[in-house]
C-alpha cells in the first residue's frame, strides 16, 4: 500500500505535468536538475558512483577512456514516468563530446532526452551530463 505522503508526491507530480507536452516535459525536468530547483514532490536518490562505460566501437571507447564519469544522483518523478540522472564528467585528455555520445546502455534502457553542458574538454575541464528516462510503470 502507498502512503499518504507518496500518493500526494504523485498527484502533486501529475499535475505540475498535466498539459504538457511529452518534449516540454522532458525540456522542464532537464531544466530543473540543470539548475538544482527540484520539486519537493521528487525523490532523489544520491548516488555517487564511477561509471565504466564499455563499447565495442573503437572511437567511443577511446572517447570513454579520456574521461572519468560519476553518476551523481538520480531524480524520480512518481506518477509521470519520468527518472532523471544526473553525471559529472571530467577529461583526463582533450575530447569533444556530442549527446549521442551518451545514448548508451550504461546510461539507461530508455532515454528520451540528453543535456550536456559543455561539447569541448580540456584536460581537467568539468562537464555535467543530464539524461531523462521513461520508466515503465
Amino acid at each position: 500500500f502507498m502512503s499518504e505522503g507518496i500518493k500526494k508526491s504523485i498527484n502533486k507530480n501529475i499535475a505540475q505535468y498535466a498539459g504538457l507536452s511529452h518534449e516540454e516535459r522532458l525540456f522542464s525536468l532537464s531544466l530543473s536538475v540543470y539548475r538544482n530547483e527540484l520539486d519537493e514532490s521528487f525523490q532523489e536518490i544520491k548516488i555517487n558512483t564511477e561509471v565504466t562505460v564499455t563499447t565495442h566501437d573503437p572511437v567511443m571507447r577511446e572517447k570513454f577512456k579520456r574521461m572519468q564519469i560519476n553518476k551523481n544522483r538520480e531524480i524520480n518523478v512518481e506518477g509521470v514516468g519520468l527518472l532523471a540522472s544526473e553525471y559529472t564528467l571530467m577529461a583526463t585528455d582533450s575530447l569533444y563530446l556530442h549527446e549521442k555520445d551518451f545514448l548508451h546502455f550504461a546510461f539507461g534502457a530508455h532515454i528520451k532526452a540528453i543535456t550536456l553542458t559543455k561539447r569541448g574538454l580540456k584536460k581537467g575541464d568539468v562537464a555535467r551530463v543530464i539524461i531523462i528516462e521513461e520508466k515503465s510503470s
